[in-house]
């Protein structure tokens, strides 16, 4: 599920974002199929909102009916599922090398480059092999950072870098808490951003840029790019 700005959640520990690619001729056919199960809620003197929300189709069996069906139809048609299931501990640990492994924020981190990305993900993964309570620490200081709160964090992950023996990992994270600034600078001007900092932050965002990159390898691999 959903859990916005909050990575770690015990009741929901995997994040998944799905979507259809609609080829172009098939755009006015998944229109009359949407607009068809819209036809099948309505009711007199109700005005449907913009977005019918799963919890109206999964609510009722009819409900949850005229969702396999939908679903069916836009098979037959040709439409293409996309989807990506994330674990939330690994989000929160891709976090975690954005947030203190960028190059432009922590000189130490000048190996990691941002558009690196097999080895990134590599980083992430083995930060995402941390006692949860380093993981926790820092997705708890990621949601509202402060000045006082990002020491503790990077104490604890050095700490924790150096009794795995992940040395490298240990010194850019060093070079990282000896100047702080520059991270607690980029992280606080989200405050500015529309929706606040929770729309900005939000698990959604790196899930969603996920399926598009799908969708853009889906393309890749028939042509179309």
């Amino acid at each position: 599920g959903n859990t916005g700005p909050k990575y770690l959640d015990p009741q929901q520990p995997v994040f998944t974002l799905s979507g259809v690619v609609v080829p172009a001729s098939k755009q006015a056919d998944v229109i009359q199929l949407v607009d068809a199960v819209r036809k099948r809620f309505e009711r007199p003197k109700q005005v449907m909102p913009a977005e019918i929300k799963s919890t109206t189709l999964l609510s009722s069996t009819r409900g949850r009916q005229n969702l396999v069906r939908f679903l069916q139809d836009l098979l037959s048609i040709g439409v293409v599922p996309s989807f990506v299931v994330a674990a939330k501990r690994f989000c929160a640990a891709a976090k975690l090398v954005e947030t203190f492994l960028d190059p432009e924020h922590n000189p130490g981190a000048d190996w990691l480059d941002t558009g690196d990305n097999v080895l990134r993900p590599k980083v992430a993964a083995k930060f995402a092999e941390y006692s949860l309570a380093c993981l926790e620490g820092f997705a708890e200081w990621y949601r509202k950072p402060t000045t006082e709160g990002v020491l503790p964090v990077l104490d604890a992950l050095i700490a924790e870098a150096e009794r795995r023996g992940d040395g490298l990992l240990a010194t850019s994270l060093r070079q990282q808490r000896a100047d702080p600034s520059k991270v607690l600078t980029a992280e606080t001007y989200t405050d500015q951003e529309p929706g606040g900092r929770a729309a900005g932050i939000s698990i959604n965002l790196p899930a969603f840029q996920l399926v598009l990159r799908l969708v853009d390898d889906l393309l890749a691999s028939s042509g179309h790019l």
